[in-house]
């Protein structure tokens, strides 16, 4: 017979089911892709900074709707799924790619191109 609460399948300190994750951990894997983004970014000149961050996030996005489809995750659960981690990291491509200077990323690309 089953006595106590972890054989039945509950976790004592949260009273969760055995197996359940807390509903924000898809915050924690969205700030990880945004500062996995922002650090590789940072490799590059200062120039190439915003317009490589937000590529860099399109592509996290792109990765994570392939991941929620092959995973068939629920569109509507009571926790953030991959889903909603892409839609995120989509939304925050398109706002940095409004802070994008097209005129000196092509300059610096011009001249890059100019010293090879």
């Amino acid at each position: 017979m089953q006595s106590n609460e972890f054989e039945r399948g509950h976790e004592k300190t949260t009273g969760r089911r055995a197996g359940q994750s807390s509903p924000f951990r898809g915050l924690w894997a969205t700030g990880l892709a945004v500062a996995l983004a922002a650090f590789f970014a940072s490799t590059l000149p200062q120039v190439f900074f915003v317009a490589v961050f937000g590529e860099l996030l399109f592509f996290g996005a792109l990765g994570t709707l392939i991941v929620a489809a092959i995973r068939r995750d629920p569109l509507w659960p009571n926790r953030i799924t991959a889903w909603d981690q892409a839609a995120l990291l989509a939304l925050l491509s398109s706002v940095t790619g409004l802070f994008v200077d097209v005129e000196s990323v092509a300059a610096a690309l011009q001249e890059q191109a100019a010293a090879n």
